[in-house]
């Protein structure tokens, strides 16, 4: 099957989806895989090393797009973009559709595109593989990024995390205690923080602390608690997540207004909107701005800070599921795919999606639970 690499164009992301040893292991199998040049120069990954994995690498994005029936890429395409896309083709990606325009869901539908959320691939055991490689990387960043701006420097407080000796750590209040919030609580917590771990599940609570141990605080999210903590709170980290949905606004602008001048609100939910009332999305060109006293962070694609290390944990998650589709097609795709696809055969195939949009839902069959068992091979150099 031909299997397309997209760079990405407008929106630049310096992340990229297989690597070198990964399209290997396709071309190894029979695949052809067609490569945008300089695809992943910013992950350090640069053409000929594709190329000296049998890569074909090419010049222009109306190439790639128009020989690959499986495209891949991080994030997701822009409408003009998605217009190069052949119609029928399979496209895997960050897609977060619940955040698009209604006519970029048109184009998707109108092409008869099969249009596979990486933030939505699902095994039976509930996880999300590839979001899980990504959210991973994202929760530590995101408390780097907030011992940065908390530096007077910066405009934050200026507070150090881990205080000194005479001096209190600083307060880090993490809200969600998925993969990404566990990270971020155990990332504050090992650089000497004092760290509050929220979500409304018990049993995610339950399985945070057995995986971080004695020292972490966990309590229930509600309105009421929230008010109070955020009172005496330094840095916040906003990790809600509702797959395929957009995220509730889960802090008011007047619970922003009583945090402490200075502190910092790293909004991880971005993606799906933001978890603040007062966040918007901004860039790495422009990182920050100030509402309210408090200083906001909310860069959609922060792990392409550090692009190498997320291409590497994205291509090892995302390769065994383009193999199984590579080889198959999609309608021996198995059950993690089939649950992380949005529309399919110009119908919308996400419940969530239908009922957001309004869009009449088209139940797909899930097919057998085969990928919950899969391995990255290791023969032939990995993953690298």
């Amino acid at each position: 099957m031909n299997i397309g690499i997209w760079k990405h164009g407008r929106q630049p992301d310096n992340r990229v989806p297989l690597t070198p040893g990964a399209v290997g292991a396709l071309v190894r199998e029979g695949h052809k895989v067609w490569i945008q040049s300089g695809a992943g120069e910013r992950a350090s990954f640069p053409d000929e090393n594709y190329a000296r994995r049998g890569a074909v690498v090419v010049f222009s994005p109306d190439e790639v797009c128009g020989r690959a029936e499986i495209l891949l890429r991080v994030g997701a395409p822009t409408l003009e973009e998605l217009e190069l896309v052949s119609p029928g083709a399979t496209l895997m990606s960050f897609l977060h559709l619940a955040m698009v325009s209604s006519r970029y869901l048109d184009v998707l539908l109108e092409k008869r595109l099969t249009a596979i959320g990486c933030e939505i691939v699902q095994n039976r055991h509930g996880e999300r593989p590839v979001l899980a490689s990504v959210a991973e990387i994202a929760g530590k960043l995101a408390v780097q990024a907030g011992a940065h701006y908390l530096q007077t420097t910066e405009g934050g407080r200026g507070i150090l995390l881990n205080g000194a000796p005479g001096v209190a750590p600083a307060n880090v209040l993490v809200l969600g205690a998925g993969t990404l919030g566990t990270c971020a609580a155990r990332a504050a917590m090992s650089l000497g923080a004092k760290v509050l771990l929220l979500d409304v599940d018990i049993r995610r609570l339950r399985a945070a602390e057995n995986s971080i141990g004695p020292g972490l605080v966990t309590g229930v999210a509600s309105p009421h608690g929230l008010s109070e903590w955020l009172r005496t709170t330094d840095l916040f980290i906003g990790a809600v997540l509702v797959p395929g949905g957009r995220a509730p606004v889960a802090v008011s602008a007047d619970q922003v207004g009583t945090m402490p001048r200075g502190a910092v609100i790293i909004d991880m939910s971005i993606d799906q909107g933001g978890c603040v009332a007062t966040s918007r999305p901004t860039s790495f060109e422009s990182r920050t701005y100030v509402e309210h006293g408090v200083v906001h962070y909310c860069v959609p694609n922060i792990t392409s800070a550090v692009a190498r290390t997320t291409s590497y944990a994205m291509s090892h998650a995302l390769y065994p599921y383009v193999s199984h589709l590579a080889e198959r097609g999609f309608g021996g795709a198995g059950a993690d795919l089939v649950r992380g696809t949005y529309v399919h055969g110009g119908a919308v195939t996400h419940r969530e999606l239908a009922q957001l949009t309004g869009r009449a839902f088209a139940q797909l069959d899930e097919g057998e639970e085969e990928q919950a068992t899969w391995q990255f091979p290791v023969s032939g150099g990995g993953a690298r």
